[in-house]
């Protein structure tokens, strides 16, 4: 769902049922909290979200759906100089 909600733009907020995260720039940035494997974890981070007290996030720098543009524009400077 992490990933979905970037590229959809959505407000949506992950709980990570995990102890670990291949993407811990959502952990600082804020769009994301391990839970843990510990199912006792899961209902007050529900209870947080649900209430409305749960931390702010931003998009993390560059998650803008742009990367294959940018990969193209550093080929061609490589690639093509002067073109």
């Amino acid at each position: 769902m992490l990933h979905r909600s970037f590229l959809n733009r959505l407000p949506a907020s992950c709980l990570t049922l995990r102890d670990n995260t291949e993407r811990p720039e959502t952990i600082t940035i804020g769009t994301n909290e391990l839970i843990g494997t510990d199912p006792s974890k899961l209902p007050p981070a529900l209870a947080r979200l649900m209430s409305g007290q749960w931390k702010k996030g931003a998009i993390p720098a560059k998650w803008d759906g742009k990367a294959a543009e940018r990969i193209v524009e550093q080929l061609e400077r490589l690639l093509l100089p002067g073109c």
